[in-house]
């Protein structure tokens, strides 16, 4: 019997069959169920931070007041009356958001009467700069902060307060002025170089608008100015279209008079030609300064000249 039982354990032996007391025993892996969850459960989600309100941006027009809020913090605010026109151009340090009634803090910066003459000229009134100014009743003073109450009405209207209210109607965002390259504010002295094609000089009022004028760069540091008509198409934000048609050449100092009767000179990559409509792209940019493109990549930044227009 002995025999058979060491027979039996010697045959079993290379099987690795041994008392699960002899086993070796492996280690189990302990699965922490927090973790399995924390693996499987996505993180809770980071509530996002409410996105800051539009400001209020747009042009209204009233029986005495216009007001238009740039998209960047600037306003330009026009006094209308039978006499001299004022603007005041400035900083909005806080505006109410669309559809929100609130204060209209602003900073006026500068305060420009326009110059106006008078039934029969019996009465002329020149350009000033001011350092006052009454709005619905309220003095605004250059560099001093002011606060108007500005209330948006369902019909897209708005009522503009100071002492006094006024309605104004909502309008279309206009572009009008003067800008001229920096360094040509004294055309016979000029202060910088400029390539040939550089647009120098845009003047533009849609209330004129057949008495429109652009300077372009020629070689040897002179300029030919060009006479034309022009009109605006606000695109969106601050870009209008401007669709300029030549109507005339004027010859550049010291040139015969019909020295340019027959050009065809380019602006900012456009061909200018007697006749033919052209179109550039504008951008209305802070400080009153414009952008304008005839190319993508040809473009110019010209500072508003006259203080005001």
């Amino acid at each position: 019997m002995l025999a058979r039982r060491l027979l039996l354990a010697a045959a079993l032996a290379p099987l690795g069959c041994e008392r699960p007391s002899e086993t070796s025993t492996a280690s189990t892996p302990v699965v922490s169920h927090a973790a399995a969850a924390s693996e499987t459960t996505p993180a809770a989600a980071t509530p996002e931070e409410p996105a800051a309100p539009r400001p209020l941006i747009g042009r209204w027009r009233g029986a005495s007041v216009c007001l238009e809020l740039y998209t960047f913090d600037e306003f330009e605010l026009s006094l209308l009356s039978e006499g001299p026109k004022v603007t005041i151009r400035g900083a909005v340090e806080r505006r109410p958001a669309p559809g929100e009634a609130g204060e209209l803090a602003i900073v006026p910066r500068q305060i420009h009467r326009h110059r106006w003459v008078g039934p029969c000229r019996k009465t002329v009134v020149g350009d000033a700069e001011l350092d006052s100014q009454e709005v619905l009743g309220s003095a605004l003073r250059k560099g001093e902060a002011a606060a108007l109450r500005l209330s948006p009405r369902a019909d897209g209207s708005i009522e503009l307060c100071g002492e006094r209210c006024e309605v104004l109607e909502p309008d279309a965002p206009l572009l009008s002025g003067h800008w001229r390259d920096a360094g040509l504010e004294r055309p016979g002295s000029p202060t910088t170089a400029w390539a040939e094609g550089a647009l120098l000089n845009l003047d533009f009022k849609p209330a004129h608008p057949a008495s429109t004028t652009l300077w372009i760069g020629l070689p040897e540091a002179r300029y030919l100015t060009v006479y034309g008509e022009a009109a605006a198409r606000h695109v969106d934000g601050e870009r209008f279209d401007l669709d300029f048609t030549p109507r005339m050449f004027a010859a550049p100092s010291g040139a015969p008079p019909d020295a340019m009767a027959d050009a065809s000179p380019d602006a900012l990559g456009r061909p200018i030609e007697v006749g033919r409509a052209v179109t550039f792209s504008a951008e209305r940019l802070p400080a009153g300064a414009l952008r304008i493109c005839g190319r993508d990549d040809a473009c110019a930044e010209l500072p508003r000249y006259a203080p005001l227009i």
